[in-house]
């Protein structure tokens, strides 16, 4: 029998306490208004389970509830965005109507883009368009009730005192508490859990051992919530909890102290040593006069680039036929030596480029956006000579728009997607 209303339960899902308060019940209803939207648009019916839009209209409501009750989940996403790249969002226009401390249509209409990615698009490994037209008109929608309820909603009393100067975190322990409900249990994060799942069944593949199963379980999913990037500007949780925490909080050293250890990048440790990179790098611009990438077209022209005249002696055959495909492009970093692209090279706009395609390029070069086919530092090198320029979606508002979408965030979308920034 289908669940045709959402129950305080599912509210509660999203938030760092069991016990339901009057607050509680109040967003419930304004979620089952959220959810009626939902489903009278249509909203239900592009291929997402009840149970998944259900969860987007708990989820709507629960940053209806952060703006409301001053939480600060949301606005140190936009604040930061804006710190970054001059406006509060990726994809919709800010510079007018729109306000940091209130409820925007640009802002729902955002949220409910990242919902359906991490539900629809991650499902069918599709890149949601955020100009589908039913997210423009859902939001409407949704925002027509949250202005309704504005001037009455409450500010949740007991959600506030988990980021209270009165609310301490003097221990490890109970830093970590607030930490995994943040990164498996807030509106925000939607498929935590799941990827530790992924991750575990790999494991549990070479394991019958259920005590050994069960101790990397919980050892997966304490990794995830210390180090695992998020959507959000490929940052760590702990990283977010230094931003959502106030810095007059007493315990935030705590936090602070925890953001800058698991946030490091963790590819640091695993490059080669700079003077050899530097050397390597040398070498590489000197064979290809000074361009971004050489292009091989077979095994014998890459084993004797990379043996011969760039001196990898020790680059094993077998890693150059599992990079070797029909044809692939070399270039250099000068902290991390060489890197071999072997996916997507007729997409890459390159005059020196022989393999380029540009019908193939149409449809593929978004990929590099979307999937770790090179670093993010030579992807960035990409962009600034106009290498990926046919990368684009489609868009019912016109080509141009299609392919803003990409060039003028992209970095956003290698952050969303690939969980990748500058550096790594």
């Amino acid at each position: 029998m289908k669940i045709s209303k959402i129950y305080p339960k599912e509210w509660m899902a999203v938030h760092p306490y069991k016990q339901t308060t009057s607050d509680d019940l109040y967003y419930t209803d304004i979620a089952n208004q959220v959810y009626q939207v939902c489903k009278q648009t249509g909203f239900s019916e592009i291929g997402m389970s009840d149970e998944q839009v259900r969860s987007i209209s708990v989820r709507m409501t629960a940053y209806f509830e952060d703006v409301i009750s001053g939480l600060n989940i949301w606005h140190s996403f936009i604040t930061d965005y804006k710190q970054h790249f001059g406006k509060y969002l990726p994809f919709y226009a800010t510079d007018i109507d729109y306000y940091d401390d209130e409820v925007n249509t640009q802002d729902i209409r955002f949220l409910l883009w990242h919902f359906t990615q991490q539900y629809f698009g991650r499902q069918h490994e599709a890149f949601v368009n955020p100009d589908n037209p039913l997210l423009q008109m859902v939001a409407v929608e949704i925002s027509k009730i949250f202005d309704a309820h504005w001037e009455y909603a409450p500010e949740n009393a007991m959600f506030k005192a988990l980021f209270s100067s009165t609310t301490r975190y003097q221990t490890i322990e109970d830093y970590d508490n607030v930490l995994f409900w943040m990164h498996y249990n807030s509106y925000l994060m939607v498929n935590s859990e799941e990827e530790v799942v992924n991750l575990f069944s790999d494991y549990a593949k070479n394991t019958s051992d259920q005590e050994e199963s069960y101790d990397k379980y919980v050892e997966l999913r304490y990794a995830m919530a210390h180090y695992g990037r998020t959507p959000f500007m490929a940052h760590t949780t702990p990283w977010w909890m230094s931003r959502v925490f106030p810095e007059d909080h007493p315990d935030y050293p705590l936090f602070k102290a925890c953001a800058d250890r698991y946030d490091a990048s963790e590819d640091k440790a695993s490059k080669i040593d700079p003077d050899s990179a530097k050397a390597l790098y040398d070498k590489f611009m000197a064979l290809s006069g000074g361009n971004l990438f050489v292009y091989v077209s077979s095994k014998e022209e890459l084993e004797d680039i990379l043996s011969n005249k760039l001196g990898l002696k020790d680059f094993s055959m077998e890693e150059e036929k599992k990079l070797f495909k029909e044809k692939c492009a070399i270039s250099a970093l000068p902290d991390s030596g060489i890197q071999i692209i072997s996916t997507g090279i007729d997409c890459i706009k390159d005059s020196k480029n022989p393999f380029y395609n540009e019908q193939a390029a149409q449809s593929g070069a978004v990929l590099f956006f979307t999937h770790t086919l090179c670093q993010y530092d030579i992807l960035e090198k990409m962009q600034e000579q106009g290498m990926l320029i046919d990368a684009h979606l489609n868009s019912n508002v016109g080509p141009e728009r299609g392919k803003a979408i990409i060039q003028d965030d992209w970095q956003f979308i290698a952050s969303y997607f690939q969980r990748l920034r500058k550096g790594d």
